[in-house]
């Protein structure tokens, strides 16, 4: 059996278009399907729904320039993004998915987002993150490099949170302008595919700028204070797990003066060091406070998340959340365990 698309909302397109590669695997198990995510769009942790007796799935995948596409359609199943796999793969890339069938929820670090048929979501891949799949489901997901979602979408983790609508609207034109970049790139000069990768991420910033409070100001340049300084979050929050990491080493990456790096965050009330300490907490109590990272060490949490000094983050870790690393856990296992 193969998971097929919900013919009546018209969104999929065919998996044998030619602009897809050949590299199809219809069926087969977990460990298959974990292999071929690793070694095509992120290194997970997959396993079954506990109601599922068999797995199944069909993978189709394509690469058009910088980015690579896969279209899944699969039984239902639960895949997370670990330190573990984050360790031991490359996070230089955000993922764009496109639900065309079946429902989802997606935990990332900081929000909990629940992904419809017809949505768009966003995730990084230098963040830990959780999918369910509920249902037989149908998506296509986009590897997109960092510095292209960044460059016109400061602070991507503020769109965690939202799912632009896919059936209409600027998400409608995102969708039909992407399915048109799978079917027919190979039939475009080189010019011309740059382009239509430009349209494309133009529209997928669009749709999640469209849930932005205020009117969007112009996503391009970097003339605006906040939007440099939402570049510069952003991708700090891809190297926070390097317990070497310098304000030299931003401001260089970033290509400004380390006095203006410290300027800009202390324009906004805080310090450059503050910053990146309570982003490291954040991630660390997510970490903790969830059973399934049971099996890291707290040792390991705070190492993975770039704290060097295991004593210096206990104390931070308690002064910012008024427990320790261990009681936090024990907590959260006692709550597990009260509400099972």
């Amino acid at each position: 059996m193969i998971i097929g698309p919900d013919a009546n909302r018209r969104l999929s397109p065919a998996p044998d278009s030619p602009g897809l590669a050949d590299d199809v695997m219809q069926g087969g198990n977990i460990g298959q399907y974990q292999h071929l995510m690793a070694s095509r769009i992120a290194k997970i942790e997959a396993s079954r729904q506990p109601c599922q007796d068999d797995f199944k799935c069909r993978v189709t995948q394509a690469t058009v320039g910088q980015i690579r596409i896969m279209h899944i359609q699969s039984s239902p199943l639960e895949l997370i993004r670990s330190p573990r796999c984050i360790a031991s793969d490359s996070h230089n890339e955000y993922l764009v998915g496109l639900n065309l069938s079946g429902d989802m929820l997606v935990d990332h670090y900081r929000y909990q987002t629940s992904v419809k048929a017809a949505q768009m979501f966003l995730l990084d891949k230098a963040a830990p993150y959780q999918t369910t799949f509920t249902d037989d489901s149908d998506r296509i997901i986009f590897s997109i490099p960092r510095r292209l979602v960044e460059h016109q979408l400061p602070d991507p983790s503020r769109y965690f949170q939202y799912t632009p609508s896919i059936s209409g609207g600027i998400g409608g034109l995102a969708y039909s302008h992407l399915a048109l970049l799978m079917k027919e790139s190979h039939q475009l000069n080189d010019v011309t595919r740059m382009q239509l990768i430009q349209m494309c991420l133009d529209l997928v910033v669009l749709s999640f700028r469209s849930f932005d409070d205020a009117p969007a100001r112009s996503i391009y340049g970097n003339g605006n204070v906040s939007v440099l300084l939402a570049r510069v979050k952003a991708h700090v929050r891809s190297v926070l797990c390097d317990p070497e990491l310098t304000p030299s080493m931003v401001a260089d990456s970033m290509g400004l003066s380390k006095r203006y790096l410290h300027k800009l965050f202390s324009d906004s009330g805080t310090t450059f060091g503050a910053w990146v300490r309570d982003e490291r907490l954040i991630r660390a109590r997510t970490l903790l406070a969830d059973p399934r990272f049971n099996y890291l060490s707290i040792k390991e949490i705070a190492f993975q998340q770039g704290f060097n000094d295991i004593p210096n983050f206990s104390r931070q870790f308690k002064a910012q959340y008024q427990q320790t690393p261990s009681e936090l856990r024990q907590n959260a296992c006692q709550n597990v365990i009260a509400s099972g």
